[in-house]
């Protein structure tokens, strides 16, 4: 299976006293790096949702965002009426000491821990915990099937490039023969410039032989083929795919690089200048993949 690494969700929930509201994003990366965004009463579920992440997401950068409306208040604000006093009397004393007419304001009062707490509906609290989770999951598991969609896309657009590939290499395979007899009629003419009638032609053999042997590059034609139907395998048969692929386009283009510097014909080059050049485009879309 192909997925992409990049992918979008979006998830909302409404349920009889609240609604919970989830977006996810990945992008690409070589690990799962997560960050949360939560509402404050919530913060202690963030490790949980890692791991959900980790177990429904593979790979990539995750930016998830959580909120929460209410329809009913889930933490019932009270006042501590001892610390009320004591705060009062306290700003009062304050006043009087330093000859401050100003009146004592709630947002003065509010400034002080512990006037204020607050009761919780433990039942409700939990009862949204579970949805927020349970949103999440809905919403990872929208992101996933958007990271399968795209990914198809890609396998596509990779299949058809390596169709490419095969054909450039097919072009390079059928002239390899004339490339090495090319260099054995430039071997003849030279040395036949150089000696005339008495050209030796055994030198003439020892000299074509070596630089034949050189400019061969059978091996490489054929470990790009081999190289080509390997990376048809990974992608059908393997999960995750991303890395192995990224190498094989190293090793492809490493082939094409090898080829081009032993041959020193123009064909040749130009086709491996292409080889090279639909290698990049592959691996590019190589390094969005899972």
């Amino acid at each position: 299976m192909i997925k992409s690494m990049t992918g979008y969700a979006k998830k909302v929930e409404h349920f009889d006293d609240f609604s919970v509201k989830v977006e996810a994003k990945t992008l690409n990366s070589k690990y799962i790096d997560t960050k949360v965004k939560l509402p404050r009463w919530f913060n202690h579920l963030e490790i949980q949702i890692l791991n959900l992440v980790k177990d429904k997401l593979d790979r990539g950068k995750v930016d998830l965002f959580v909120d929460v409306t209410y329809n009913k208040i889930p933490k019932i604000p009270k006042v501590n009426n001892s610390v009320l006093s004591e705060v009062i009397n306290l700003l009062k004393a304050i006043k009087v000491e330093h000859g401050i007419h100003d009146e004592i304001k709630l947002e003065n009062i509010f400034q002080f821990d512990n006037v204020l707490h607050f009761d919780e509906d433990e039942d409700f609290s939990k009862e949204i915990e579970s949805k927020i989770l349970e949103t999440i999951s809905k919403c990872l598991e929208d992101l996933d099937n958007m990271r399968i969609y795209e990914g198809s896309s890609l396998e596509k657009y990779i299949y058809s490039r390596l169709d490419d590939l095969e054909n450039i290499i097919g072009q390079i395979d059928s002239i390899k023969d004339k490339a090495i007899n090319d260099i054995y009629e430039k071997i003849k003419k030279r040395i036949g410039t150089l000696f005339g009638s008495e050209m030796d032609l055994n030198r003439l053999y020892q000299e074509a032989a070596l630089l034949a042997e050189r400019a061969d590059i059978e091996e490489e034609v054929t470990r790009v083929r081999s190289h080509i139907v390997h990376f048809r395998n990974i992608m059908k048969n393997e999960f995750p795919v991303g890395k192995k692929l990224d190498f094989m386009c190293q090793e492809l283009y490493r082939e094409f690089n090898t080829i081009g510097s032993k041959s020193g014909d123009t064909f040749v080059i130009n086709l491996v200048v292409d080889g090279k050049n639909i290698v990049d485009k592959i691996r590019e879309q190589v390094q969005n993949l899972i």
